[in-house]
């Protein structure tokens, strides 16, 4: 199906692991330099854990995710006033991507249930959690503080579940159903999330390595990032804008954590972005992968791109060496990397350790590379379940 039209950004902010905002992100992708540390997650059998922590005050702890969503959808709307001054009215929503929601609430609710004396045995205490602990909890919070017309929206598509938000968000704008739409990913690591990935081995003690010979996993990471989305035709005064014009999605269904080894399914995804965007695979100048760093994630990948573009694969990064694997979040923060590398007109080199694996058909570049203003971006995620998202992004004013 044919989508007319697009989406510009009109404003964006962004809580990531190299600090506050998109030129702090950007300084982080230009070093190539992960962004790495060990944290202490409050559980004693957890004291290796390394992820890309946000270093900003963790206070109150348990609706983190609520409070960062609201400073980033703050911020977004603050830059995108220009635009929405000249609506008159406009239908706004908050659409949320986040496989995780409150949960962090969630945890510090059980805690205090589980250890309660009066509590007896079990989760016998009469006392539901928090409103935040639940998926859509911190959507529902910082909706019921914006300005909105349409509602708070949650997509939970696990990894995918940022990218799908900015899709849907596209076809919403496309159909007139909105005006104007923020559109977020936010995910905060808790124990609970850090221990699941530890158990099925996904977890590199190392900085991840996508497409690396030596990868043995991602490197867990948080982050908030929110963009303001409207009609391109409605935006004003948007220096260097870029706007979003493909959405694809697509299910493999092939196994709850493995996504399906021939790559199908984001083959598919990437298939229906192109047509939405009304362009063909050699179109493509710039690709942003997934990129987990994990043997079947990038296995995967490598299939699905080997598919769409054959030998002629356009130059390609990962933005998770640097910015971790942000779960529901990471969708929003590969989005942000690439208005940024479009908006420079440079793809930065990907850290890379050790030697590429040869039975892969792509790698990521390792040397800065010059883009031209006409290039056009894909975006791709991935996550359990088999769910897969393409998104095609170019500059505006090109």
């Amino acid at each position: 199906m044919q989508h007319q039209g697009s989406a510009r950004i009109v404003g964006c902010a962004a809580l990531t692991g190299a600090g506050r905002g998109a030129a702090a992100f950007w300084q982080a992708l230009s070093a190539a330099t992960p962004l790495q540390a060990r944290h202490d997650l409050g559980d004693p059998r957890l004291n290796d854990a390394k992820y890309v922590r946000i270093e900003s005050p963790r206070d109150p702890a348990p609706e983190l995710a609520a409070a960062w969503l609201q400073d980033v959808c703050d911020e977004a709307l603050r830059a995108a006033a220009p635009t929405l001054r000249t609506m008159r009215a406009p239908r706004l929503a908050l659409l949320c991507g986040t496989s995780l929601g409150g949960m962090s609430a969630f945890e510090a609710a059980h805690r205090t249930r589980w250890g309660e004396p009066s509590a007896g045995p079990g989760l016998a205490v009469n006392r539901p959690p928090p409103s935040a602990a639940t998926y859509d909890g911190p959507a529902t919070a910082v909706g019921a503080r914006l300005p909105l017309t349409t509602g708070a929206w949650t997509l939970n598509t696990a990894c995918s579940s940022a990218a799908n938000a900015l899709g849907l968000s596209r076809l919403w704008l496309a159909k007139g159903r909105i005006d104007a739409a923020v559109v977020a990913g936010v995910d905060v690591i808790s124990p609970f999330v850090y221990a699941g990935f530890s158990c099925i081995n996904a977890v590199d003690p190392e900085p991840t390595a996508p497409f690396g010979r030596d990868r043995r996993g991602l490197n867990l990471g948080e982050a908030a990032v929110a963009f303001v989305l409207t009609r391109s035709a409605d935006a004003v005064h948007v220096p260097q804008p870029v706007d979003l014009v493909g959405f694809g999605c697509a299910c493999d269904a092939h196994h709850l954590t493995r996504p399906d080894p021939t790559g199908l399914g984001l083959g598919r995804a990437i298939a229906a972005a192109l047509t939405d965007a009304g362009l063909g695979p050699g179109a493509i100048g710039l690709l942003s992968a997934h990129a987990t760093g994990t043997p079947h994630n990038d296995r995967m990948e490598a299939a699905a791109f080997a598919h769409v573009f054959g030998a002629a694969l356009p130059p390609l990064h990962a933005a998770k060496p640097v910015a971790g694997h942000t779960l529901g979040a990471s969708g929003a923060v590969d989005a942000l990397a690439v208005m940024l590398m479009l908006q420079h007109e440079e793809v930065p080199p990907t850290f890379a350790r050790g030697a590429p694996d040869p039975t892969l058909a792509c790698q990521p570049t390792r040397e800065r590379r010059r883009l031209s203003p006409t290039t056009i971006a894909l975006s791709t995620s991935s996550g359990f379940g088999g769910s897969n998202t393409a998104l095609v992004f170019k500059r505006g004013d090109a």
